[in-house]
């Protein structure tokens, strides 16, 4: 047993249990050399005392197990050799004296075989930690972990190019019976045989709640979000501060109020405001004035407040790749990659100071607007007021913030028994029919909420008007029913493959192995002046959250952070939970695919390329490529 064995022993339970399953390993191994270099006794003859009978040797089978020895016949038996002869190769084999079974090393696990082969713990601690695909900066970059991942790593590669100051390391990929699966650069890790502390930066995201982080909205005008703790003569000034811009805020809405009262006077007002539910049809009961008209759109603005009951009381920029997809069949997506996605317009996040008095002597990061929305990673207290410290690391004071709750919807997953096709009502409640009167008029029978799904049987035309028939009978007029059934194969899917489709007049998304649907759920695209635009892609790249802000002309300064379950199809588009609001089945977006979190995150975890354990984010390449996103009007 080694000086280093020993020192195994005196730390924890699960190293102890691998350092004596070393030792007991070379201790068998020693063993098995001895008996194999050293040659048994001869046995002496009857007929010649001096002589002696060569010992048999072992089956070729049991040559290699020095644990076993032949076992000869009983003496005098039929089969009993000659005393000279060696024992027969079927003679039977048992333990030799000195082999003990409770020597023998015990099995070891799955994860302690994996701890041997990546036997160092890696922290992140800079922003983000890029993995790629040889130990070489130039390789093909396969995605990123965030600040605060904790991963398991093996020895040091010898060579590699680009990781200037540090030395590249094998990740461990624990979701493929734990295989290699890119290198990453040590400067911005922290690498150690035991897992560094993590007392100060950001907890890694929940890969198993709905959720990722734990989120708040700002239900107040200019929040002021800190870069450190403040002392109690900072939140003086911050707060004086906070006042005077309040003010300013005031004084420009009522010039801009007086400004625009004066361009309207004595003209009919012709701005028209947002479709209503259902508007134009009383209850889906008649059919649309335009089959071809747009879907409904949300009458709400952008970001509900969706908050708890209560507040609890505890609890860098860029642009994701650029790849203009071909308008025919969905292309191949070469490296590419960002190192932290933000989906934002353009310039600084809404509410950076850019003149020195808001800043407030540097220690103001950023002045929140209402309806704001922050990750938050922890609270703390700081000159007798709570903070929130979010996951960038800014302070927000709690008082300002309110817990946000999951939107109630959520989309079905279709088991392989179900029947084909299924409806989903995204849009007001439409009514039910019987036949009555010997089968030649329908009587209304009911009516079906909005966002519930119905099992269908078959169409069914009746005068003009088109029909579904459910499974219980009913009829419902079509266009009240967004559609999941069996569906060709695009260009670019082989047979069975993933792919998903999105119909933005039926606001559904549905998701599929081959020809079946396997999943689908209502969802919000984008309004108007937001269109999410139609086309055949691949998913870019999927990201645990990426921060979405900017400033737009209809609805202002937006800023959300770490919105979940990401995945990039388009430039700025992508497909994203949305815990904001739970309008899903009516136009809603600034452009993406807004779906409840629990859809998205099924979404996420089901599709192309996979998230391995422990990242945040993956690129789509020729080696991972994107699952097929199709979205069509």
């Amino acid at each position: 047993m080694t000086l280093r064995t020993l020192r195994d022993l005196r730390r924890s339970p699960a190293r102890r249990r691998l350092a004596w399953a070393a030792a007991g390993t070379t201790v068998i191994l020693l063993l098995a050399l001895a008996a194999r270099c050293t040659r048994p006794p001869r046995a002496a003859g009857r007929d010649d005392p001096g002589d002696a009978a060569a010992v048999a040797t072992a089956r070729p089978d049991a040559r290699n197990d020095a644990r076993l020895v032949p076992v000869p016949p009983v003496p005098g038996s039929p089969d009993a050799p000659a005393p000279d002869a060696a024992p027969p190769d079927d003679a039977p084999l048992v333990p030799a004296p000195d082999a003990d079974p409770q020597d023998a090393p015990p099995e070891l696990t799955p994860e302690e075989l994996c701890d041997i082969q990546f036997p160092l713990h890696a922290l992140v601690t800079g922003s983000i930690s890029p993995v790629f695909h040889k130990a070489d900066s130039g390789s093909t970059r396969l995605g990123y972990l965030r600040q605060g991942a904790m991963v398991r790593v093996g020895l040091k590669v010898d060579r590699g190019r680009g990781c200037v100051g540090g030395n590249w390391y094998p990740l461990a990929d624990k979701d493929v019976t734990c295989t290699a699966n890119g290198f990453v650069c040590s400067t911005s890790l922290k690498v150690d045989v035991e897992p560094p502390p993590a007392s100060d930066v950001p907890h890694p995201p929940d890969r198993g709640a709905v959720l990722p982080y734990r989120y708040g909205q700002n239900r107040h005008g200019r929040t002021y979000a800190l870069t450190r703790l403040p002392t109690a003569e900072d939140l003086v000034l911050v707060r004086q501060r906070r006042e005077e811009l309040i003010a300013a805020d005031e004084a420009a809405e009522a010039a801009a109020a007086a400004a625009a009262a004066a361009a309207d006077a004595g003209t009919e007002d012709a701005r028209t405001g947002l479709v209503e539910l259902d508007a134009g049809e009383p209850d889906g009961e008649e059919p649309p004035p335009d089959p071809n008209r747009k879907p409904v759109l949300a009458e709400e603005p952008e970001f509900e407040h969706v908050p708890g009951t209560e507040t609890p009381d505890e609890a860098a920029a860029g642009t994701p790749p650029v790849i203009a997809p071909d308008a025919g069949a969905p292309p191949d997506v070469p490296d590419a990659g960002a190192p932290e996605v933000v989906y934002s317009l353009a310039g600084p996040a809404p509410g950076t100071p850019q003149a020195d008095a808001d800043r407030v002597g540097g220690i103001v990061g950023q002045w929140l607007e209402k309806e704001f929305f922050v990750s938050i990673d922890r609270s703390t207290s700081a000159a007798g007021e709570r903070y929130y410290r979010t996951i960038r690391g800014l302070y927000v004071p709690a008082q300002y913030v309110m817990d946000v709750d999951l939107p109630s919807y959520e989309g079905l997953v279709i088991q392989p028994d179900m029947p084909l096709p299924i409806g989903f009502v995204g849009r007001g409640r439409p009514s039910t029919y019987r036949r009555s009167g010997g089968g030649r008029t329908l009587t209304e029978s009911g009516r079906i909420p909005r966002q519930a799904y119905r099992f269908l049987r078959e169409l069914d035309s009746i005068g003009t008007a088109e029909y579904w028939i459910t499974a219980d009978g009913d009829y419902v007029r079509s266009h009240n029913f967004g559609v999941a059934a069996e569906e060709d194969l695009p260009a670019g899917v082989e047979d069975g493959g993933k792919w998903i489709r999105v119909d933005l007049s039926d606001q559904l998304l549905v998701a599929y192995e081959g020809r079946r649907p396997v999943f689908a759920a209502l969802v919000s695209t984008g309004k108007d002046g937001f269109e999410t635009p139609p086309g055949n892609y691949k998913l870019l790249s999927k990201h645990i959250s990426a921060t979405m802000d900017g400033v737009t002309e209809a609805d202002g300064a937006y800023s959300i952070e770490d919105v979940p379950w990401t995945m990039f199809f388009d430039n700025n588009f992508a497909i994203h939970g949305a815990f904001w609001h739970n309008r899903f089945g009516m136009t809603k977006s600034h452009g993406c695919v807004n779906m409840s979190p629990i859809d998205a995150k099924w979404i996420f975890e089901w599709s192309s390329p996979r998230v391995p354990e422990g990242w945040h984010g993956v690129i789509a390449s020729n080696i991972t490529p994107g699952s097929v996103v199709i979205i069509r009007e």
